[in-house]
Protein backbone atom coordinates (compact mmCIF):
# COMPACT_ATOMS: atom_id res chain seq x y z
CA UNK A 1 0.00 0.00 0.00
CA UNK A 2 2.91 2.29 0.83
CA UNK A 3 4.32 1.76 -2.54
CA UNK A 4 1.48 2.59 -4.52
CA UNK A 5 0.39 5.37 -2.43
CA UNK A 6 3.92 6.67 -2.77
CA UNK A 7 3.60 7.10 -6.73
CA UNK A 8 4.62 3.66 -7.90
CA UNK A 9 2.31 1.72 -10.29
CA UNK A 10 1.01 -1.75 -8.74
CA UNK A 11 3.38 -3.36 -11.29
CA UNK A 12 6.42 -1.37 -9.81
CA UNK A 13 5.41 -1.61 -5.84
CA UNK A 14 5.09 -5.45 -6.93
CA UNK A 15 9.02 -6.12 -8.37
CA UNK A 16 10.12 -4.15 -5.56
CA UNK A 17 8.47 -6.49 -2.77
CA UNK A 18 9.28 -9.35 -5.05
CA UNK A 19 5.38 -10.76 -5.30
CA UNK A 20 2.89 -11.20 -7.75
CA UNK A 21 1.44 -7.76 -9.32
CA UNK A 22 -2.33 -9.23 -8.83
CA UNK A 23 -1.11 -9.14 -4.86
CA UNK A 24 -0.47 -5.74 -4.85
CA UNK A 25 -3.67 -5.04 -7.07
CA UNK A 26 -5.76 -7.26 -4.60
CA UNK A 27 -4.64 -5.39 -1.47
CA UNK A 28 -5.29 -2.07 -3.29
CA UNK A 29 -8.74 -3.25 -4.32
CA UNK A 30 -9.53 -4.52 -0.43
CA UNK A 31 -8.17 -0.87 0.82
CA UNK A 32 -10.54 0.77 -1.20
CA UNK A 33 -13.19 -1.21 -0.26
CA UNK A 34 -13.07 -2.01 3.25
CA UNK A 35 -9.96 0.31 4.36
CA UNK A 36 -8.09 -0.91 7.18
CA UNK A 37 -9.70 -3.90 7.92
CA UNK A 38 -9.56 -4.80 4.06
CA UNK A 39 -6.11 -5.96 4.44
CA UNK A 40 -7.37 -7.97 7.63
CA UNK A 41 -5.34 -11.74 7.70
CA UNK A 42 -8.32 -13.90 5.70
CA UNK A 43 -6.53 -16.89 6.15
CA UNK A 44 -7.71 -16.92 9.85
CA UNK A 45 -10.59 -18.25 8.62
CA UNK A 46 -9.46 -21.42 6.98
CA UNK A 47 -10.17 -23.44 9.80
CA UNK A 48 -7.19 -25.80 11.13
CA UNK A 49 -4.27 -26.21 10.04
CA UNK A 50 -3.14 -29.60 8.59
CA UNK A 51 0.30 -29.58 8.39
CA UNK A 52 1.23 -30.05 12.06
CA UNK A 53 4.04 -30.82 13.89
CA UNK A 54 2.67 -33.72 14.40
CA UNK A 55 1.89 -34.61 10.63
CA UNK A 56 5.19 -32.93 9.97
CA UNK A 57 7.07 -36.33 12.71
CA UNK A 58 5.31 -38.76 10.91
CA UNK A 59 6.13 -38.15 7.83
CA UNK A 60 9.71 -37.55 8.31
CA UNK A 61 9.19 -41.35 10.09
CA UNK A 62 8.00 -42.20 6.59
CA UNK A 63 10.64 -40.73 4.80
CA UNK A 64 13.79 -42.53 6.42
CA UNK A 65 12.05 -46.37 4.96
CA UNK A 66 10.74 -47.39 1.24
CA UNK A 67 7.65 -47.26 0.26
CA UNK A 68 7.72 -51.53 0.82
CA UNK A 69 8.01 -50.69 3.93
CA UNK A 70 4.41 -49.40 4.27
CA UNK A 71 2.90 -52.29 1.93
CA UNK A 72 3.30 -50.31 -1.52
CA UNK A 73 4.10 -52.20 -4.59
CA UNK A 74 6.42 -49.14 -5.47
CA UNK A 75 10.44 -48.88 -5.73
CA UNK A 76 9.87 -44.84 -4.95
CA UNK A 77 7.95 -42.01 -2.93
CA UNK A 78 5.92 -39.85 -5.14
CA UNK A 79 3.72 -36.79 -3.18
CA UNK A 80 0.74 -38.85 -4.07
CA UNK A 81 1.75 -41.65 -2.22
CA UNK A 82 2.76 -39.73 1.01
CA UNK A 83 -0.59 -37.88 0.93
CA UNK A 84 -2.15 -41.43 0.71
CA UNK A 85 0.26 -43.06 3.26
CA UNK A 86 -0.49 -39.79 6.03
CA UNK A 87 -4.35 -39.76 5.18
CA UNK A 88 -3.66 -44.33 6.12
CA UNK A 89 -2.51 -43.02 9.23
CA UNK A 90 -5.12 -41.11 10.41
CA UNK A 91 -4.36 -37.59 9.50
CA UNK A 92 -6.28 -35.12 7.12
CA UNK A 93 -5.75 -35.64 3.44
CA UNK A 94 -3.97 -33.12 2.07
CA UNK A 95 -3.50 -31.80 -1.37
CA UNK A 96 0.06 -32.84 -3.84
CA UNK A 97 0.99 -29.10 -3.22
CA UNK A 98 0.99 -29.09 0.13
CA UNK A 99 2.90 -32.14 0.75
CA UNK A 100 5.31 -30.97 -1.77
CA UNK A 101 5.95 -27.72 0.75
CA UNK A 102 5.76 -30.19 3.52
CA UNK A 103 8.79 -32.07 2.04
CA UNK A 104 10.48 -29.13 1.25
CA UNK A 105 9.69 -28.06 4.62
CA UNK A 106 11.66 -30.75 6.10
CA UNK A 107 14.45 -30.58 3.59
CA UNK A 108 13.72 -33.76 1.77
CA UNK A 109 14.18 -33.53 -1.89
Amino acid sequence: MVKVASGLSSQEAARALECAPSMVGNAVRRFAEAGRAGLKERRSENGQRVVTTAFLARLERILVGIPQDCRWLRTTWTREVFCLELERRGFKRVSVATMGRALSRLGAA
